[in-house]
């Protein structure tokens, strides 16, 4: 049943099936990378392969390249993959690389100083969060960077989950003096960095030899993680029950997801990509699409949540009691349950 479920404060378990990467087969190519000054150069190798010429007899698999629909990437027509880090040998011109800060992934960008390409991103953070081990972390290649570039020869898909991300935690206003910006160091031994977030400037003062993605990124967690996303529905749960692999269908998974609605509580307006079954195990849902009739659903009723509708109304019936459903989905990997309207 539809809504734009809000998410935990708590970081969610680190789920494979939801990474928008596929495991290593043991048939690995090998490519070249450079900007488009050649300032920065670097080799990497990925598994599953880019290319249908690189496939044998025994792995046929090939590695599926997403185009990132956050506000960011698709303004660069980032097309990213993610290798493992210990298979990425930077080559040349290491000191020209720069960082970028984006609070809505928590993560660095890399960018070549000179040209001002997008080179990747540094994904150590997420992964820290999620307690991967350092030697199965990976990183995001901008595959625009590849040498002899034809995204003719790629397997390419939207990563429809970053389009679904919201609002970044900061960002660059319209006015030059919104834009982030490192001032002039204060002394030798500190320097301050003021960025305009949402809920007024964040100052920074601190060491130059500090790690500054850690320590912007634990500033801005203790001044936005006390309240959810002002565009998150407050109180409604979502968990994540399963998430399974189709063999026959590469690319998509079955998901079956709890949603728990507290009394009361009325779902914004939203549609989803996929139709969904549901099952309501507890309590009982009003439920609205455009252009049907209004229905409602007790405890132990199904219902079929319709794709590319719009919901217009999902709500508790109840002003006292939860209502508690399941949602079983056939949905592409990474791709979002519902999108808010």
């Amino acid at each position: 049943m539809g809504s734009a479920e809000m998410a935990s404060t708590e970081p969610p378990a680190f789920d494979p099936n939801l990474v928008p990467w596929a495991p290593p087969n043991g048939n690995y190519g090998h490519y070249a990378l450079h900007c488009h000054c050649g300032a920065i150069r670097w080799n990497m190798k990925l598994s599953p392969p880019l290319y249908a010429e690189e496939l044998t007899p025994e792995h046929r698999e090939r590695y599926t390249v997403s185009e990132c629909m956050c506000s960011y990437c698709i303004r660069n027509g980032v097309l990213a993959v993610h290798p493992f880090v210990k298979d990425v040998e930077w080559t040349r011109g290491l000191e020209h690389r720069v960082l970028y800060l984006t609070a809505a992934k928590e993560n660095p960008l890399w960018i070549c100083g000179k040209c001002h390409c997008l080179l990747g991103a540094d994904l150590t953070t997420l992964f820290t969060t999620f307690g991967v081990p350092e030697d199965q972390q990976r990183c995001t290649m901008n595959m625009r960077m590849l040498k002899d570039f034809d995204p003719k020869k790629l397997v390419i898909r939207p990563m429809m989950v970053s389009r679904d991300m919201g609002q970044p935690t900061y960002y660059v206003g319209q006015r030059d003096q919104d834009q982030p910006s490192i001032k002039a160091p204060i002394s030798k031994e500190t320097t301050q960095l003021s960025i305009t977030i949402r809920s007024g400037i964040l100052r920074l003062t601190y060491a130059p030899d500090t790690n500054i993605h850690d320590a912007l990124t634990q500033s801005i967690r203790r001044r936005t993680m006390a309240q959810p996303p002002p565009d998150q529905p407050k109180g409604i749960k979502r968990t994540i029950l399963q998430t399974l692999p189709i063999p026959e269908l590469p690319g998509w998974e079955s998901r079956l997801v709890l949603l728990e609605y507290p009394p009361g509580f009325k779902a914004p307006l939203h549609n989803h990509p996929r139709p969904a079954t549901g099952y309501v195990l507890e309590g009982s849902v009003v439920s609205l699409w455009q252009g049907g009739e209004l229905e409602s659903y007790a405890a132990g009723d199904s219902f079929v949540d319709l794709g590319e509708t719009v919901h217009l109304r999902s709500e508790n019936a109840s002003t006292t009691g939860w209502l508690r459903m399941v949602m079983s989905y056939v949905i592409e990997v990474g791709e979002p349950n519902v999108v808010p309207l």
